[in-house]
């Protein structure tokens, strides 16, 4: 049998619900690209290489040639164990006055030690103020100044006084402890040297200087500590006032301290 029907103004409707009407079907939207994933990569990228500069900028000197030379050997770095850098506070590191003060403190020392070593011995005690210990820009000096008592050298000799002999003797053990180079210098009056044809005071300056050189590596310094001869003559005079004074007769040892050779320069 059919379904019964109503009617109501005309209208008929079946007493079963109806099914309902199908609905629109909407047009499909062409597939989204990832051109925007590349570009949103790209400025995350660019973000964090900002923060990493921002941050190298303020780390010290040394962080900075250590990111430095990363970049420019990756694989030697590694090799050559790069150091490792921290991003925590900066140790403090001691004042340019601080090591100035800890470095001259321990060369006035070893001077004092060199002085004691010295007088100590009865046979230089007529000499040892002809010994004169200076602190220097380079380091240590101890020159050997000739006097009116007493000469270290004869007058156009090069032979080494018995009397120096032994101080170097006294000296060498203690300078051959230390970690500094040895520097001789010798030096001449302006007395001119005529005793031989082409021997002027340079060739003396320098014959002197080597004596005090080869005794020095009789006493036991090794050669390697040996870095410098120098032979000035008669061009730095301690007394301008008087050429000929005695004082200007003299040979220098210069023991150059390895703090100021690591800071050479800057």
């Amino acid at each position: 049998m059919a379904p019964e029907t109503t009617s109501h103004s005309g209208r008929q409707y079946q007493s079963e619900e109806e099914p309902p009407p199908p609905r629109p079907k909407h047009a499909k939207h062409p597939p989204h690209g990832g051109a925007w994933k590349v570009a949103y990569a790209d400025f995350v990228t660019a973000m964090m290489a900002l923060f990493i500069v921002l941050w190298v900028m303020n780390q010290s000197e040394e962080i900075k040639k250590s990111v430095q030379a990363y970049f420019q050997d990756p694989v030697g770095f590694n090799k050559s164990g790069g150091q490792v850098i921290t991003t925590g506070p900066a140790p403090a590191q001691p004042s340019t006055i601080e090591l100035n003060v800890s470095r001259t403190d321990r060369l006035e020392k070893e001077i004092s030690r060199m002085k004691d070593l010295i007088s100590e011995s009865e046979r230089l005690k007529n000499v040892s103020d002809q010994v004169v210990f200076q602190l220097t820009d380079e380091g240590i000096r101890l020159e050997f100044r000739d006097a009116s008592k007493f000469s270290f050298f004869k007058v156009g000799s090069a032979q080494i006084s018995p009397e120096m002999k032994e101080i170097i003797r006294i000296l060498t053990p203690e300078v051959a402890q230390l970690d500094y180079g040895v520097v001789i210098e010798g030096h001449t009056d302006r007395r001119p040297y005529g005793a031989e044809a082409g021997y002027t005071n340079w060739e003396l300056s320098a014959d002197r200087a080597n004596g005090v050189r080869r005794a020095m590596l009789v006493a036991g310094l090794a050669a390697e500590k040996m870095t410098e001869v120098r032979a000035y003559a008669d061009t730095r005079l301690l007394d301008e006032k008087d050429p000929f004074a005695l004082e200007n007769r003299r040979v220098s040892i210069l023991l150059k301290s390895p703090a100021i050779q690591v800071n050479a320069g800057k």
